[in-house]
């Protein structure tokens, strides 16, 4: 039995002496990956170069605005399937891309104007662009969504007077307490 408790007391002993080994170990190693990085970084920020698109923060907004189903909603008002079938059909209608701008980033400019009521200095914040080409793409889009006006406004339907629907009869006007005479003068 004595020699059972000897056994195990000298496994924890080498246990603990080899924990203590793996934390210098780690120890070392941390130092040793920070010293690197201390040394590489001022080369590495020397050494980066410029992104290949131009503009990729631009391009990075716009996929951050439709990324997630949620963020699209919040951000834009619709959701990311609407988003992307107005921007289809105002494709369709003749918008294009320009050279430094795609259309779902204009169509995304509109709908955030419209959608929250902002200025074109608040887009042109967020958006990264100046307010210049803020207002010519707002307006192009909108041109482009007032042609559209057959597509997406419906045509209002006239409410009869023998309407059964509920929701009307709040509105009905009883023409007898209507009367066609002067009121309050001479």
């Amino acid at each position: 039995m004595a020699r059972d408790g000897n056994h195990r007391l000298h496994l924890l002993l080498i246990l603990e002496e080899l924990c203590n080994l793996i934390h210098i170990v780690c120890a070392m190693a941390i130092l040793f990956i920070t010293a690197v990085c201390e040394v590489e970084k001022d080369n590495y920020w020397l050494t980066v170069a410029r992104s290949p698109i131009p503009y990729q923060a631009q391009l990075d907004h716009l996929n951050r605005l439709v990324h997630s189903e949620v963020d699209c909603h919040e951000q834009l008002r619709v959701s990311r399937r609407t988003f992307m079938i107005l921007c289809t059909m105002v494709r369709n209608v003749g918008l294009r891309d320009s050279k430094h701008v795609v259309l779902e980033e204009k169509v995304a400019m509109f709908l955030n104007v419209v959608g929250h009521d902002l200025k074109n200095r608040n887009i042109k914040f967020a958006f990264l662009r100046s307010g210049q080409t803020v207002s010519r793409y707002f307006n192009d889009v909108l041109r482009a969504v007032i042609r559209l006006h057959g597509t997406l406004l419906k045509a209002p339907e006239p409410i009869t007077i023998d309407s059964q629907d509920d929701q009307w009869k709040w509105f009905q006007v009883n023409v007898s307490y209507l009367s066609f005479t002067k009121i309050g003068g001479n």
